[in-house]
């Protein structure tokens, strides 16, 4: 790789930025999955519920999206 950066200059710079990347699961169940993580921290944020309860909620709504009980 570090040839080729070498070889290539002008990539460098996306190869510096790979440390920001996110990689995004490639499961049908992450977009209600990633809708209910959003949800739950916000409500947390907000005070609307304590965090060891939106995480438990969190926690149930996960597993009833990828399928567990």
């Amino acid at each position: 790789m570090k040839q080729y950066i070498l070889d290539h200059p002008e990539l460098k710079a996306g190869y510096d930025q790979l440390h920001n990347c996110i990689v995004v699961p490639p499961i049908a169940d992450w977009n209600p999955s990633i809708r209910d993580i959003t949800a739950e921290l916000q409500k947390i944020y907000l005070g609307k519920i304590s965090p060891e309860n939106g995480i438990k909620e969190l926690a149930a709504k996960i597993r009833a999206n990828i399928g567990e009980k």
